[in-house]
């Protein structure tokens, strides 16, 4: 395969690829991701998607590169430490390699779920795949969750970033939104009058799960049509908040299973 050869660390692809993983200013400026690994090529490939640039390593699968080329994205060469300098991960990498951040498309679907501050990546990545485990038809970022392009969120979706429509907006637009799709809200929470959320419908709507530490907004709470709960008999105060999603998005899938 004919491609550009990386030989230093100060290339300005590198330094761009590095900057992408570190900076969320840098991604939103470039409007680009950065993602890695040969498993996530292949997702994202299969996703219907083309990489912008791809640095790979002489022991990448050149059959995934050409297919890549193919689609039309730019293959540069270099030798596995600096493919490694890239990468976010201590684990050796063959490659890594960008992506364009979608425009967001206008807020649509039957079954959403609305994450109020949710601040852990490793959690918005669960919930992510979650969501396109059980064909959820979004998600929508309010409040000031993690930075769903964060490396570690992209690289904890498995592949389900690639696929799983977003949104960010604030949870006042959020919920403007969802109501002119004339869906029920339910906000998942703790409060006394809140219901067992397998008493509900939840096969449409758009269910809200909170920040790890402090729950679903009292604003949120107060504008949901339901309050629901998950019950717990151990002497647990919470769930963690991908769990959660987890067991809801099950609730709202199980009819069609």
């Amino acid at each position: 395969m004919i491609a550009d050869r990386i030989t230093s660390r100060a290339n300005p692809l590198v330094k761009a690829l590095r900057a992408l993983a570190a900076e969320r200013k840098t991604r939103e400026k470039e409007r680009k991701f950065f993602c890695e690994g040969e498993t996530m090529l292949a997702e994202a490939l299969r996703s219907g998607l083309t990489p912008c640039e791809i640095l790979a390593s002489s022991r990448a699968d050149t059959a995934l590169l050409e297919k890549a080329r193919k689609a039309g994205s730019r293959i540069f060469f270099a030798a596995d430490e600096i493919v490694s300098h890239c990468a976010s991960v201590v684990s050796a990498q063959t490659v890594v390699f960008t992506l364009p951040i979608p425009s967001e498309p206008a807020l649509a679907g039957e079954r959403l779920l609305l994450l109020d501050g949710v601040a852990d990546p490793g959690n918005i990545g669960t919930i992510l795949r979650t969501a396109d485990a059980f064909a959820f038809d979004g998600v929508i970022f309010a409040g000031s969750c993690a930075d769903r392009y964060a490396p570690k969120v992209v690289r904890s979706t498995m592949g389900a970033t690639f696929r799983v429509r977003t949104w960010t907006m604030d949870g006042d637009s959020a919920l403007r939104a969802v109501r002119a799709l004339g869906l029920p809200v339910y906000a998942t929470t703790l409060s006394h009058d809140s219901v067992d959320a397998a008493d509900v419908d939840l096969t449409r709507g758009c269910i809200i799960l909170g920040n790890e530490a402090n729950g679903v907004s009292e604003a949120l709470q107060r504008a949901a049509d339901r309050r629901i709960h998950i019950p717990m008999r151990g002497q647990a105060e919470s769930l963690n908040v991908a769990i959660a999603a987890g067991i809801v998005c099950y609730l709202s899938a199980k009819p069609s299973i």
